[in-house]
């Protein structure tokens, strides 16, 4: 099944003050990029805006985060019948 992950996970992958979340998003990255997992344009975008918002990461920095995903993952932008996709995934596999 193809799956993509929300910016905070991103977000929580880089921030090495985040203890245990951090461990856990560095290990859900890893393992995402062995499955069928692909980025969205907009979690991208999302990630890119909390790391350089309030000087957190210098945009260069957030920015070559955002290149090397985009070399390991797919990226795709949603469209209407991915958000029909994604809340019958929700109900089939009780998703949030």
């Amino acid at each position: 099944m193809r799956f993509t992950l929300d910016s905070n996970l991103l977000v929580y992958a880089v921030d090495i003050g985040a203890g245990e979340r951090h461990a856990t998003a560095q290990d859900l990255m890893a393992r995402a990029a062995h499955a069928d997992c692909v980025l969205t344009v907009q979690s991208l975008a999302e990630f890119f805006h909390a790391t350089t918002r309030k000087a957190k990461l210098a945009p260069m920095k957030s920015e070559g985060f955002v290149d090397r995903w985009r070399a390991v993952f797919p990226v795709h932008a949603a469209d209407d019948n991915t958000l029909a996709d994604a809340i019958k995934a929700t109900q089939r596999h009780k998703l949030s």
